[in-house]
C-alpha cells in the first residue's frame, strides 16, 4: 500500500478507517495540507496491471513510457 493508496475496502466502515489511514499516513509525511479530498471507486479484478506515461524531454523530444504497473512500477 502506498500512502495515500487503500485497496480491498468492502464495507463503509472500511471506508472511513481507510480516510482516517490515508491522512495519518500524509500527515507522517508532511503532506497533509496537500490532501483535498479522495476517491473511491470500484476495483477492477483480472487483467494486466500496466503503466503509460508521456514526457517531453529537452534532448530526446517526446517520450512515451509503458511497462509492468502495479508492485513493478516505479515510484
Amino acid at each position: 500500500m502506498s500512502a495515500g493508496v487503500v485497496i480491498g475496502v468492502k464495507s463503509k466502515n472500511e471506508v472511513i478507517k481507510a480516510f482516517d489511514t490515508i491522512k495519518a499516513n500524509l500527515t507522517k509525511l508532511d503532506a497533509r495540507t496537500k490532501m483535498q479530498g479522495v476517491m473511491v471507486q470500484s476495483m477492477v479484478t483480472g487483467g494486466i496491471e500496466t503503466i503509460v506515461g508521456v514526457t517531453q524531454d529537452p534532448s530526446f523530444g517526446p517520450l512515451i513510457m509503458f511497462g509492468a504497473g502495479g508492485i513493478y512500477a516505479p515510484n
